[in-house]
């Protein structure tokens, strides 16, 4: 089965901050919430940063296929393929440990 794009990130991502917030719950904090602002004032170095590749966003035909119109390019710093990039898992839960939370 080839899976790619949020139908494969999403879930592994999601995973990663349920054991991020399951470390927190341990020192006695809360889960990290408002997600997005959070890891946007994270320093750099959370994720890889992806410079190649591209999206593709939809299909011509609307059906199954492999007729996909481009979507966007990956490029150094930000861009709307990758945000970020891909998760450092280590450095992003030493980061998200020390965020300040709501204690348990």
């Amino acid at each position: 089965i080839l899976v790619g794009g949020t139908s494969g990130s999403c879930p592994q991502f999601t995973a990663m901050m349920t054991l991020i917030n399951i470390h927190r719950h341990i020192k006695g904090k809360g889960p990290v919430g408002g997600l997005t602002p959070t890891l946007y004032q994270l320093p750099k170095g959370v994720g890889f940063d992806v410079t190649q590749g591209q999206t593709f966003a939809t299909n011509r035909s609307g059906v199954c296929g492999n007729d996909y119109l481009p979507g966007w390019y990956a490029a150094p710093g930000w861009d709307a393929t990758s945000g970020l990039g891909s998760p450092r898992f280590p450095v992003l839960l030493e980061q998200l440990l020390n965020v300040p939370g709501e204690s348990n």
